[in-house]
């Protein structure tokens, strides 16, 4: 793990993934880990894709004492052109105990940081990323068909980072990306590991095959007309609900034994930040 984190740290990505960690603690915030979330993660980056990221921030005692709402913000990264999204550990395990794929494929980002003093904690969940992402089966399905059907309703919506491109063409190319993709995952989900559901290799031709398509709409823009890309929007959108409810019929019960893990991990982790607070 220490080879592919120096690996990481020497490319354009881990040079930004150290910008943000600075960033983030001349914000003040206590990071315990940083990693690339997007695009990079699927191999779907293109030439020009933002660098952002997800942050796992701690509690300060105040916080705890006084009860204040864990953090849960947005911040823009202007030297890098991007944007981190900053989360108290309180919710963002409870985000991997879902096992909402848009928060579990940070366990598995080629491009991460790891805060030193936490190490031996933090990392746990990394060295557990395969066993932490089918932990809760059935909530991860049915988070996968609640996105389709999310990014189904987004597709034709002028949300200001996509209105040009829905006034050009009638939709957003990268929402119908993001429907193809989760849906070739939520069809691989009982039968791939989550690292091939994220990134397909050659062990699943058909997968890659898909990720060629998924590919090509995303930068391809307007390669369907509007009428054409609502209607295979939906498609995957009325798939997907069948698809999510034979999946349910068959999934593993929840690991309950391992979420227990998750959380006594998490106590660890701000026990440690009080302690390094308190002695400070």
């Amino acid at each position: 793990m220490e080879e592919m984190r120096s690996k990481a740290l020497a490319s354009l990505e881990g040079q930004n993934l150290l910008k943000t960690v600075e960033f983030l603690k001349d914000q003040g915030y206590e990071v315990v880990y940083v990693a690339l979330y997007g695009a990079q993660n699927y191999n779907l980056q293109r030439e020009g894709s933002d660098f952002d990221y997800k942050a796992v921030v701690v509690p300060k005692l105040e916080d705890v004492v006084f009860n204040v709402k864990p953090t849960s913000v947005t911040l823009d990264l202007p030297e890098i052109n991007g944007q981190v999204d900053v989360k108290d550990i309180r919710l963002m395990i409870d985000q991997w105990k879902k096992g909402a794929s848009n928060f579990v494929e940070l366990l598995f980002s080629d491009w991460f940081w790891i805060n030193p003093e936490y190490y031996l904690l933090m990392s746990w969940f990394r060295e557990n990323a395969e066993q932490i992402a089918f932990a809760n089966a059935p909530s991860a399905v049915k988070a996968m068909g609640g996105m389709i059907e999310e990014k189904f309703h987004a597709l034709d919506h002028p949300y200001p980072v996509q209105v040009d491109e829905v006034n050009k063409f009638g939709y957003a190319a990268k929402q119908l990306s993001h429907e193809m993709r989760l849906a070739s995952m939520l069809k691989r989900f009982m039968h791939s590991s989550y690292a091939e559901l994220l990134k397909p290799s050659g062990i699943d031709e058909e997968a890659l095959k898909e990720w060629d398509d998924i590919y090509a709409v995303k930068t391809q823009k307007g390669c369907f007309s509007k009428e054409e890309a609502i209607a295979f929007g939906q498609a995957l959108r009325d798939w997907s609900k069948a698809q999510v409810d034979e999946l349910l019929k068959v999934a593993p019960k929840v690991n309950e034994e391992l979420i227990g893990k998750m959380d006594r991990y998490k106590f660890a982790i701000i026990k440690l930040a009080l302690q390094k607070e308190l002695k400070e």
